[in-house]
């Protein structure tokens, strides 16, 4: 589940380093390296295991999807968190990694599911925080929903601070069973 994430992951590091100026770049490598563990800690932590459960949503009026949020700890505090629902043929996935609550990595992809051909990723971001600052912004295809996905720095933190209330909320729920 998270391992499309991973792939793309992979691939948005590649071009960041690339993009990197030569000045910058050996500062660069020593934030994003400490960032890439934890997000390595959190994906290997999330094969071993992983709580999931379902929410609806209202996302306009009269429009309902059902979300799926997955979500692992370390030490009872979240490393990572995935929300992923389908509007008709286009899956939205939202995977938010942490550091003590803090946010290191948002990833947010559209997927389009053709009936007669493989997934396409129409579009997909990756922010890498440091602080409460985008550090690092990398974005592939074409965003097909601009006013759900394009944002501020703020915005994006706002987006973050609200599903991870959600989440705890729900968590709360869960052990109260």
């Amino acid at each position: 589940m998270l391992g499309r994430g991973f792939c793309l992951r992979v691939l948005f590091s590649l071009a960041g380093m690339l993009a990197a100026s030569h000045f910058g770049y050996s500062q660069s490598l020593d934030w994003r390296s400490r960032i890439q563990a934890l997000m390595d800690k959190a994906d290997s932590l999330s094969m071993l295991s992983q709580v999931t459960f379902h929410l609806d949503n209202i996302v306009k009026p009269g429009k309902l999807v059902k979300e799926a949020w997955h979500y692992t700890t370390d030490r009872e505090k979240v490393v990572v968190f995935e929300v992923h629902y389908f509007e008709r043929d286009t899956e939205f996935t939202e995977v938010y990694y942490l550091n003590r609550g803090d946010l290191v990595c948002m990833e947010q992809y559209q997927i389009h599911y053709p009936l007669d051909d493989d997934d396409k990723i129409v579009w997909g971001e990756v922010c890498f925080f440091d602080g409460n600052q985008v550090r690092q912004h990398v974005t592939i295809g074409e965003n097909q929903s601009v006013s759900k996905y394009s944002r501020d720095d703020y915005s994006k933190l706002m987006q973050f601070r609200q599903r991870y209330r959600t989440l705890q909320e729900n968590m709360a729920l869960m052990r109260r069973w």
